[in-house]
């Protein structure tokens, strides 16, 4: 399993790779851009209720969110996920 895994993960890698090539894009690391929360963001985050317990074992048992951010072309696009652990 791991071996497949890493081949499918090596695999689409690649195909990024490539794309990103095709498209003209090139990544960076970020190492010079460092985060500085607003005070009223750290003071807005909700208590850990799953504790690493994952496992739903019904449909709409368990939600889990995450938003990230990242610069393109000097702008601040934003992504916000919303996933049903049953899924």
């Amino acid at each position: 399993m791991c071996m497949l895994q890493r081949k499918v993960h090596g695999y689409i890698e690649c195909i990024a790779v490539l794309l990103m090539q095709e498209l003209g894009i090139k990544s960076h690391n970020g190492r010079n851009f460092k985060y500085s929360p607003a005070g009223s963001a750290v003071g807005n985050v909700s208590d850990n209720l799953l504790r690493r317990q994952f496992n739903a074992k019904e449909p709409n048992q368990k939600w889990v969110t995450d938003i990230t951010y990242f610069n393109v072309n000097s702008k601040w696009i934003y992504l916000a996920v919303v996933m049903d652990l049953y899924s």
